[in-house]
């Protein structure tokens, strides 16, 4: 059994893929373009340059695939059939069919004749030729041929697979499943009459306005759009109207937008959680200030205690100190005078350094005594700026004991020294 193809059928072939190269370079126009073709190419996201391509290599990949391209026999005159009558039955049964691909079934069934001589015995393997098509149409064509063929001049090619595998099923033991497959497939998908008229109404809302351009292509040419098509009408032309139409617009528009629409929540719901991290890292930010503002405001208050703390011990010292200097002053200067009231012999054995040393402070006492009347103020008065030298320098030793930096002239000016 050879597998042939004829040279119009191979145009034929190249008019429907210039038809889906149209079909995708123009989204908007015509409606015949719209076939299931281009619907195919657009599927599988084809461009109009992968089609040019397979275009061009269609003759290699039909050889390839084990069809033999041969030209239509041309006894027509001697095994010709009426062609005439044979166009009325097509424009009959198949009435939606266009001009040109009626042409190409009237030569394909015409060419089958003469390939068998005006006639054929009544079995598969003597009838010679078979016309292999997908078109039940065509079939009922051929049985109303009145020729002298016993069998049939066009079969589906669900039946002649069937056939073929009866005689040899051990050659494609998954033929069965696979056209089972093909077959819920193809009841799955709009037909070609169904399509059409879909795509007029499409048409026909686009003019008024009811879908925009976009819309419209979309709705051609997403299998989401075929899908709620045969959901809604169930396969059935009469089911189109103006209700059904607005139902499948609405269904499609919602399923096409859903993943835009489930993008979005997801882009809002990370937008939210995101606007929550932000608020959440903001308030242990702020926390995290607080209590560093806390904690330095506890240093400060320690250190300003604690300098504070130095400054009072280290003025009590120097005061302690410039008091015990003031006494020994004091005595140096009564103890000659009352040992000499109580004993005047003991005067007398007393070393002369004492005795200087208690005239040089009287003479000073008795010095700073005149001066205090042109000048006022106390002695204590006199030694204070002594009195705070020696409490800042006892101040520094304590906080070098203490392991603490000496103090900056900024917070000398801003803590001045206090005394008691």
């Amino acid at each position: 059994m050879q597998l042939v193809c004829f040279e119009h059928t191979e145009k034929e072939l190249n008019g429907v893929l210039d038809a889906a190269i149209a079909a995708l370079r123009r989204p908007a126009k015509p409606v015949e373009g719209w076939r299931a073709v281009a619907l195919h190419f657009i599927d599988i996201g084809a461009t109009p340059a992968d089609i040019a391509i397979t275009q061009n290599s269609l003759r290699s990949d039909l050889q390839r695939l084990g069809l033999k391209i041969i030209h239509r026999p041309n006894s027509y005159h001697q095994y010709g059939l009426d062609e005439t009558a044979l166009d009325v039955l097509l424009r009959k049964e198949l009435p939606a069919q266009k001009e040109s691909t009626r042409l190409y079934d009237l030569q394909s069934i015409s060419a089958v004749h003469r390939l068998r001589k005006g006639g054929s015995p009544g079995s598969l393997e003597r009838c010679g030729y078979i016309f292999v098509t997908d078109n039940s149409g065509l079939i009922v064509v051929a049985r109303q041929v009145d020729e002298r063929h016993l069998w049939p001049l066009v079969m589906l090619e669900s039946e002649i697979a069937s056939l073929l595998w009866v005689r040899s099923p051990a050659v494609a033991e998954d033929l069965p499943r696979q056209q089972l497959l093909a077959a819920v497939y193809t009841g799955m998908q709009p037909a070609a009459h169904l399509w059409m008229r879909y795509v007029e109404e499409i048409e026909r809302l686009e003019a008024r306005g009811v879908v925009n351009p976009d819309e419209a292509v979309l709705f051609r040419s997403r299998p989401e759009a075929r899908d709620i098509l045969m959901d809604v009408t169930l396969g059935d032309t009469s089911m189109i109207n103006a209700e059904s139409m607005e139902q499948i617009v609405h269904r499609v528009r919602e399923d096409i937008s859903a993943p835009y629409r489930r993008e979005a929540d997801g882009a809002n719901a990370a937008r939210d959680m995101a606007e929550r991290q932000v608020d959440s890292q903001r308030r242990e930010s702020d926390q995290l200030r607080q209590e560093l503002e806390a904690a330095q405001m506890r240093h400060e208050s320690e250190r300003q205690t604690r300098n504070e703390h130095i400054k009072r011990l280290a003025a009590r010292r120097a005061r302690r100190v410039m008091l015990s200097a003031v006494i020994v002053v004091i005595l140096t200067i009564c103890f000659p005078v009352v040992l000499k009231t109580v004993d005047p012999d003991a005067v007398k054995h007393l070393p002369a350094w004492i005795a200087v040393i208690s005239t040089a402070v009287a003479v000073v006492v008795a010095v700073l005594g005149s001066i205090r009347m042109f000048i006022g103020g106390t002695v204590l008065d006199w030694l204070k700026p002594m009195e705070q030298r020696l409490a800042a320098r006892t101040e520094r030793r304590l906080r070098a004991s203490a392991g603490l930096p000496p103090q900056s002239n900024e917070q000398l000016e801003q803590h001045p020294r206090s005394s008691e």
